[in-house]
């Protein structure tokens, strides 16, 4: 399983996506999208995430996946589910 910051990345690169577009429909900018990528900054929430997906176009499975990525590190939850 992808940590938030190496999915982002990975997703975005895939899609094309430049972080300077990111950066733009996220409102904020190219510095905050580098940390989200570096993980310097904490994942976003899920209405965050869902612009994001919006902006890589991304498939309804990899739109759950960056959700659940960024879930997964907002509130510490392993891989088993469990709060550590």
């Amino acid at each position: 399983m992808f940590m938030f910051p190496e999915l982002f990345k990975r997703l975005r690169e895939r899609s094309g996506v430049t972080k300077t577009k990111v950066a733009e429909a996220f409102g904020s900018s190219l510095t905050y999208i580098i940390e989200l990528e570096s993980g310097k900054k904490k994942a976003p929430d899920h209405d965050r995430c869902m612009i994001i997906a919006k902006v890589l176009n991304l498939s309804q499975k990899d739109s759950n996946l960056l959700v659940e990525a960024a879930m997964r590190e907002r509130f510490k939850v392993s891989d088993k589910g469990f709060f550590e």
